[in-house]
C-alpha cells in the first residue's frame, strides 16, 4: 500500500495485538462485513453497530458515526495538549508519524493504537452479544483504563516522553471523557 509508514506503524514497544491490527487494517485485510459479505461468509454488509453504513475497514475504524465521534473527541483532547492532529491517514495508515519526533509520536501512536483495538473490541463484541448498540462512556471508560496500561510500557521502553507522557495521563480523569 503506498503511503503507509510500516516502520512507524510497527514500533518494538507496540503489543502484537496492535501490531496485527495495524497491518490487517493499513491492507484491508480486516474481516470487516462487506469483505466477509463478498466472499458469501457474513448475510449482511451493513455495520454490527447499526449505524446502517457498509462496515469496510474505513468505516470501522474512521467514518462510522460512533467512532467519528470517539476519535473527534479523542483528538479535541490531544490536539489541546500537545498540538498535533488525530486524522484517517494516521489512524489508518501511521501517515505523518516520521515527521514527529519520538517525543510526541510515541506516546500518540500508543494512544491512537489503544483507540483502535478498544474500537475493533467493541465491534466485535456487537456481533457476539447481537446487541448494536455501543455507549460512548463504554468506549472511553475502556480506552482510559487501556491507555494507561499502554503508556507504562511504551515510557519504560522509550526515552524522553516524561511530559507528554504526565498530560496523556490527565486524559484519565479530565471532561475530554464525556
Amino acid at each position: 500500500m503506498p503511503g503507509v509508514e510500516w516502520a512507524a506503524m510497527q514500533p518494538t514497544w507496540l503489543d502484537g495485538a496492535s501490531k496485527d491490527l495495524h497491518w490487517l487494517g493499513a491492507l484491508r485485510c480486516l474481516p470487516v462485513r462487506e469483505r466477509l459479505y463478498r466472499h458469501g461468509i457474513s448475510p449482511t454488509p451493513l455495520c454490527p453497530i447499526g449505524c446502517g453504513g457498509e462496515e469496510t475497514v474505513e468505516h470501522t475504524l474512521w467514518s462510522c458515526p460512533v467512532v467519528a465521534r470517539f476519535w473527534r473527541r479523542v483528538s479535541e483532547w490531544w490536539s489541546a495538549e500537545e498540538g498535533a492532529g488525530i486524522d484517517r491517514d494516521l489512524v489508518l495508515y501511521g501517515r505523518g508519524l516520521k515527521r514527529m519526533g519520538p517525543e510526541t509520536a510515541n506516546p500518540l501512536w500508543q494512544a491512537v493504537s489503544v483507540a483502535k483495538c478498544v474500537l475493533w473490541g467493541a465491534r466485535c463484541e456487537c456481533i457476539r452479544s447481537q446487541t448494536p448498540r455501543v455507549r460512548q462512556v463504554d468506549l472511553f471508560h475502556v480506552f482510559r483504563a487501556r491507555l494507561g496500561k499502554g503508556l507504562l510500557s511504551c515510557q519504560t521502553k522509550t526515552s524522553g516522553q516524561s511530559n507528554t507522557v504526565t498530560f496523556i495521563y490527565s486524559f484519565m480523569s479530565e471532561k475530554w471523557l464525556y
